[in-house]
Order: structure tokens, then C-alpha cells, then sequence
């Protein structure tokens, strides 16, 4: 599916990936065909984002039955791997006790500097998320898709009771 934008300014400025209704979900997740959009105009100023360092990087990893040590394993070792010539900034949260020790330990051994936080409600995530406004956001957690999608997000309570997730968030939230 093609969303053909060429001489609109107007459709050019509406999200088309984010369209929605309650019987179909997201347009951008239809699982039928491909959807790309075609646009000729520039992009607005206000749409443009330059980087300019430090790289912003935020991981949420947490999902209640799956340990994230191998997530954060695989993380370290891209960093590493990286060999990045800019300054990086973390922000790790995790809902494992071990887990954030373990982080805070490994980052110390690789010297990166940067804030690991055990996660405790959707309203404290948000904030995180923009008050660090990062580059990039990873997020290692479960989840359901279709009609009504949702990220699951567990607390250490969660991971201690091995059940549930206490912070559940929609897309339109991200």
C-alpha cells in the first residue's frame, strides 16, 4: 500500500502511520501488504531533529518469567563493540535487584558512566523517558499486539510475585 503525498501539504502532514480504529488497529501494523509513504515536500522545520552529542541511549528491560541479563549482556557487548568516537549517556531501568547491581557493577568495570533505576510506575517511566529524550529507546519486556496493543512492564514487586506487570502502557503514550 502506497500513501502517495505528491502535492498535498496538508496530507504530508498528517501521520499516516499512526492511524487507527478500533476494529482494524494500526494502519502501520496491517500485516497484508507493505505500506510506504511518498512524499516530495521537505519536512517542516519544527519535524527536523538533528543529533548533536552526547547519544542519548535508554533501555527498559524488564518482563516478568524473563530474566534481562542476557538483553543487558547483548547491550554491553554492542557497546563495546561500537567503539564509539562520541559521548555515550545511559539510562538503564530494570525491575531486578540483581540485575541493576549487576549493571552498575559492569558499567564501573567498562568505565561508561551512566544512571541504572529500578522501575516503579508508568507516570515515573514517562517522565524518565522525557527527561532523557533519547536518541534511542530499547524496550525489552512483554507485550500484546492487534486491536488493542500494550507494552507490559514489570516492577521488582512483579518479578518477586512472578506474575503480572504493574506498568502497562499504550503506544500513543510512547
Amino acid at each position: 500500500l502506497y500513501l502517495r503525498l505528491i502535492g498535498s501539504e496538508s496530507a504530508g502532514e498528517y501521520p499516516w502511520e499512526t492511524l487507527f480504529t478500533p476494529q482494524q488497529g494500526f494502519l502501520a501494523l496491517e500485516g497484508r501488504w507493505p505500506i510506504a509513504r511518498i512524499a516530495a515536500q521537505q519536512p517542516r522545520e519544527r519535524d527536523v531533529r538533528t543529533f548533536a552529542p552526547p547519544l542519548r541511549f535508554m533501555a527498559v528491560m524488564s518482563a516478568v518469567g524473563v530474566p534481562a541479563a542476557e538483553e543487558w549482556g547483548a547491550l554491553r557487548t554492542a557497546i563495546a563493540d561500537a567503539h564509539l568516537d562520541l559521548e555515550l549517556e545511559l539510562s538503564i531501568h530494570v525491575g531486578e535487584l540483581e540485575l541493576k547491581e549487576q549493571i552498575e557493577r559492569e558499567l564501573a568495570e567498562d568505565g561508561i558512566s551512566g544512571t541504572v533505576t529500578m522501575l516503579s510506575d508508568a507516570p515515573a517511566l514517562l517522565a524518565a523517558i522525557g527527561h532523557v529524550d533519547p536518541h534511542i529507546l530499547h524496550l525489552f519486556c512483554h507485550g500484546t499486539g492487534g486491536a488493542a496493543p500494550m507494552l507490559q512492564i514489570a516492577t521488582r514487586g512483579d518479578h518477586a510475585r512472578g506474575q503480572g506487570s504493574s506498568i502497562v502502557l499504550e503506544p500513543l503514550q510512547l
